[in-house]
Order: structure tokens, then C-alpha cells, then sequence
């Protein structure tokens, strides 16, 4: 099945229902996966979008200078548009927390909406802030901005309370971050690894950090090792035992850009350039290449694994899947490709913040 545009923007797996949705440009295709095979097409919702969330039966679909589009699935088969928030044209991430949806508006500000009637949502609040991306850790919201980061006390979800703010000039672009218990571990675009401890709130301090002298991309953290992705196609594996002295003990070099970290007990996957990367880290800091599947990707944005399958988002191919339940024999089996051409992958039922 092709997209109208040819040009997916993101897509998103719900696990409780089984569903997965992905969207171009125009549209919002939503598929059936629960019979493990060849997901089936479902329907497809008209209206501009780019990212999703999905909460009890509706899409929050961010759609660029149209706002953010609210749109009831309860029938599957057809679904429809009921209502939309004015005003958010750049959301770069989105997350929700009870009946309170949480909008990073690209580097602008922090919107907090009220979704308890979703006929009428209501902007509850803007906060002056610059925030890029958002993780939700039980009653607490980080936000992810260009110059550090903050964290707000979400137990009302409807009236956050800022109870941690790290701002540092020396940071630029906050490209990713990872949180890990009381460290925060954020990459820039000045090609800094910055480790920041957060165990007293009212005093973040940075107590560690590394330049690597390339821009970095993505983060993911195994015991005492961190791997990093740069734009020059290399993995960066870093020693962190010691966080306030981190050592960069190796590194890999790939062929193109590699994205989409996603973790399966000792397997890390990522993908790249016609090709899916299996990486052993049950001893993170002896990690060695298990696998590398060709694949006819021809490049992947995200991963994300569920139970017994590993989701691409690929340009080629929007949601290919492969079995990986047998972690000790994955193979180059493609069970599903769905449709053409994706960026993002999210997931719903699990929290996506790879902690």
C-alpha cells in the first residue's frame, strides 16, 4: 500500500490494542496487528499530519500550521475528526499523563492541555520555555530544551510544578538525553556529552562530561556504558563507571548514519543504511556485533521492540517487522512490510523514555 505523499511522518504502536498507525503529510493510515502476521489496513483518516499519541480511543495528531487535530477511533473503521487546539504549529514531542496532554512546541514553549472532554480541549497553559522533548517518569515531566533541561512535579497533572531546573550557557541544542535514576545524561549540538547529577532537586550539578568533537544524535545507557550515535557515522561507546570522569573506550564505524536504538534483554538493535545491526551488550562494556541483517530499508529512523517483534520505521518501508523471539537466531526474515516511507516510531501501553 503507497501513502499519498510518498513521505511518512511518524507512526506509533498501541500494545493494548495491537494497533499500528503511521502518517504522511495528508493522512493517518491505522493497521491491525494483532494476528502477529501481515498487518491488516484498517482505515485512513484525511487531514495534515506529522506525529501522533494515542489515548483511550483518540489521536492527537500534530499537523503544522493546522494545529493539533483530535480524532475519535472508538469505530476503527472510521474515523473522525471531533475537535482541534489552534496554535501549535511546531510540536516536536508529545506525551500525556491522565487526562493532561503535555506539547513540546519546538524549542517555544511547553503547552499543557486538558483532554478530559475531547470534544473541548482546553489550553490550561503556556510555559516560557524551549522545550524539544518530553519523558514522563511516574509523577515527574522532563523537559528537554536547548540549554539543559527541567523537571516538573506532575502529580496534579493539570498544574505541573517546576522542582529541578538545569540551565547551562556552555550547552547548545539538547539533542537527546537519557535519565538514569539520579544522573541525567545529555548530548548537544556542541558535541558534549554533559552528565549532570539531579539527587538534590533544588541543585543540579553537572559532575562530569566528555567532548567528542562530533555531533551527536542519540543516547542509550547499558550498566556502566553509554553508546551514542554521531552524525559522521560512528558508535561511540563511553565508560561511565565513573561518572564524574567519563573515558570513551571505543568506537564503530558504519557505512551511513545508524538510528533507533532499542533493547531486548542482552540485544541492542539500531538500524541503518539496507541494514539492521545486532549488537550483544550482556556485558556492556565488552559489547561485540552479534548480527547484521540485510535488509532492503533504505534507511531507518526508529526502532522499537514488543514482546516478540522488533517495529522499523524505514523510509522504504514504513513498519517492517521482524520475529525476534529467539534472540539467540534472529534472522534476516522480513514478516511484514506495510507501507512506504516513515521517520518515527512511538509506542503507547509502555513509557517510551528507554530508561
Amino acid at each position: 500500500m503507497n501513502l499519498d505523499n510518498q513521505f511518512a511522518r511518524g507512526a506509533f504502536y498501541d500494545s493494548t490494542t495491537s494497533s499500528l498507525f503511521c502518517t504522511d503529510y495528508h493522512s493517518t493510515y491505522l493497521f491491525d496487528a494483532s494476528s502477529g502476521g501481515h498487518p491488516v489496513f484498517v482505515s485512513k483518516y484525511t487531514g495534515v499530519s506529522k506525529d501522533l499519541t494515542f489515548n483511550n480511543d483518540h489521536a492527537f495528531i500534530s499537523g503544522y500550521q493546522y494545529g493539533m487535530q483530535i480524532v475519535d477511533y472508538s469505530d476503527t473503521t472510521n474515523p473522525s475528526q471531533i475537535s482541534h487546539v489552534a496554535g501549535l504549529n511546531y510540536i516536536s514531542d508529545l506525551t500525556s499523563k491522565g487526562n493532561v496532554l503535555y506539547a513540546a512546541n519546538q524549542g517555544y514553549s511547553l503547552e499543557i492541555i486538558d483532554i478530559s472532554d475531547v470534544t473541548h480541549p482546553i489550553k490550561i497553559d503556556t510555559i516560557d520555555y524551549p522545550a524539544k522533548k518530553l519523558l514522563v517518569r511516574d509523577n515527574e515531566l522532563f523537559v528537554n530544551s536547548y540549554y539543559g533541561f527541567r523537571i516538573y512535579d506532575i502529580t496534579a497533572p493539570e498544574a505541573p510544578v517546576m522542582i529541578c531546573n538545569y540551565h547551562d550557557n556552555a550547552l547548545w541544542g539538547g539533542y537527546d538525553f537519557y535519565v538514569d535514576d539520579t544522573l541525567v545524561y545529555y548530548v548537544d549540538q556542541n558535541n558534549e556529552l554533559a552528565i549532570i547529577n539531579i539527587s538534590n532537586y533544588a541543585a543540579p550539578v553537572k559532575i562530569g562530561s566528555l567532548n567528542h568533537h562530533i555531533f551527536t544524535e542519540e543516547i542509550y545507557k547499558a550498566g556502566n556504558t553509554v553508546f551514542m550515535t554521531d552524525y559522521y557515522y560512528n558508535l561511540r561507546i563511553v565508560d561511565v563507571s565513573d561518572p564524574t570522569h567519563p573515558v570513551e573506550t571505543d568506537s564503530m564505524s558504519f557505512d551511513h548514519e545508524i538510528h533507533g536504538f532499542a533493547r531486548k534483554d542482552s540485544l541492542l538493535f539500531f538500524g541503518g543504511y539496507l541494514k539492521l545491526y545486532v549488537l550483544n551488550i550482556a556485558n556492556p562494556s565488552a559489547p561485540f556485533m552479534q548480527d547484521t541483517i540485510a535488509t532492503d530499508w533504505s534507511s531507518v529512523g526508529d526502532l522499537e521492540v514488543d514482546s516478540n517483534y522488533l517495529y522499523a520505521a524505514a523510509w522504504s518501508y514504513a513498519m517492517p517487522f521482524l520475529d525476534i523471539s529467539d534472540i539467540s537466531n534472529v534472522t534476516s526474515q522480513e514478516i511484514a512490510a506495510i507501507i512506504n516511507s516513515s521517520q518515527n516510531l512511538f509506542f503507547a501501553g509502555t513509557i517510551t523514555d528507554r530508561t
